[in-house]
């Protein structure tokens, strides 16, 4: 059982006054139209301890095809050239489907985090526990982590040995609502903090990401799938405990997609969520942000990207890939990458299962993991099962 030590007084469904429930109408004050304004001097959180950043050595060159079909399985793999590696090729690239033996919760719109060699499969709808999977001996641990009922629409980063994310409280209906707090988890200690934040920076459905010693929230939404979603970019000092107000992203959106390439932040796909249609109203291709001028621009491509949100999002070895993701009518197995060079699209193999709402990763070994997710568009039929790419290393039974 973790240790929560609750770095605020009280939690309630009554959100520092902001008003429940939640309604088109129910902005918070400062927010107008598709941006808040008026960002108050950032304060720090004195009883926030500092995490030290961590040191991510860098990537080797990628091969080509034919040298990475020849290496070892259990070996670290590197990503294909681009434009080699499509769904109907033999270069052995393919997702292996890593099948649930019970012992881990179905859940969606959760998160997943890579902390002290395992995935953590945290947060979705309704109460979930924390799973626990060993990268090192493929089962899940028989210890979890903490439990949350209802917190969603996060995507978790990882802090040094600590998972970060930043959630929606509450249900679909009467309706999600920015949490009072957000969490940190010591996945080394087993200790979760619940750090009260300032309501202005408060927001669920945000896409995420670690750069250069601070977590950075990008668009994501305030009054759950009424909407309007918001341009609003945010970052907090991990040593600090300081926000910031950066410049806002280009076209408000919800359930996107954010990678970090060098000084850049990739930010894909994702909606505009409101009712009564909420997988409505998606975006076109992708903004770059770039952190050191803080400015946006619109990423021009040669081709175009599929429309989705609900997605999941990684750099690998610096090629941007964008998963699965839903559209009003069904959920997706695509996977597609960005040749950065040539600003050209390309797709990979498709995952085996449909999944929006999951979390991805790229392990130390140059895989991606995805886990978790629902399987049909909205809700009903949640997943509990994971995908490694490229192969299972193992190259055993798929079934855990």
């Amino acid at each position: 059982m973790a240790l929560i030590i609750p770095l605020v007084a009280a939690r309630g469904r009554h959100f520092r006054g902001w008003p429940w429930p939640w309604r088109p109408d129910a902005l918070p004050p400062g927010c107008q139209g598709f941006q808040c304004v008026g960002a108050p001097t950032p304060s720090p959180v004195a009883s926030t301890p500092a995490v030290p950043s961590p040191t991510v050595a860098a990537a080797p060159p990628a091969p080509t095809v034919a040298e990475v079909s020849s290496v070892e399985t259990n070996k670290p793999m590197a990503a294909p050239t681009p434009g080699a590696a499509t769904a109907d090729d033999d270069s052995g690239y393919a997702w292996t489907l890593i099948e649930n033996n019970g012992n881990a919760m179905p859940r969606h719109e959760g998160g997943l985090a890579l902390c002290g060699g395992n995935l953590y499969l945290m947060g979705g709808r309704e109460e979930r526990t924390t799973d626990i999977f060993s990268l090192e001996t493929y089962e899940y641990v028989e210890q979890n982590g903490p439990n949350f009922t209802d917190i969603s629409h996060f995507n978790a980063v990882t802090v040094g040995n600590e998972i970060w994310f930043f959630p929606f409280a509450g249900t679909y209906d009467p309706g999600e609502y920015p949490s009072d707090v957000y969490f940190r988890y010591n996945c080394e200690d087993d200790v979760l903090l619940e750090v009260p934040w300032d309501p202005f920076y408060a927001r669920g459905s945000a896409a995420a990401t670690y750069a250069d010693g601070y977590v950075y929230l990008i668009g994501g939404g305030v009054n759950g799938h009424y909407g309007p979603p918001i341009s609003n970019v945010s970052r907090i000092s991990v040593e600090s405990g300081e926000w910031e107000e950066l410049a806002p992203n280009i076209i408000p959106r919800d359930h996107a997609g954010a990678a970090l390439v060098e000084d850049e932040i990739y930010l894909c796909g994702g909606r505009q969520t409101d009712r009564p249609y909420p997988q409505e109203d998606l975006i076109d291709g992708c903004e770059i942000y770039n952190i050191s001028g803080n400015y946006w621009r619109t990423l021009v491509t040669t081709n175009n990207l599929t429309q989705r949100a609900g997605v999941g999002m990684v750099n690998w070895e610096g090629i941007p890939i964008i998963m699965g993701g839903e559209t009003p009518d069904y959920a997706l197995t695509t996977v597609e990458a960005l040749d950065v060079a040539t600003s050209t699209w390309f797709t990979l193999p498709d995952m085996v299962l449909s999944r929006h709402g999951f979390g991805a990763v790229v392990t130390e070994d140059n895989r991606i993991w995805v886990c978790g997710g629902n399987e049909i568009v909205g809700g009903g039929d949640e997943l509990a099962s994971c995908e490694v790419f490229p192969s299972d290393p193992r190259q055993e039974s798929t079934a855990i």
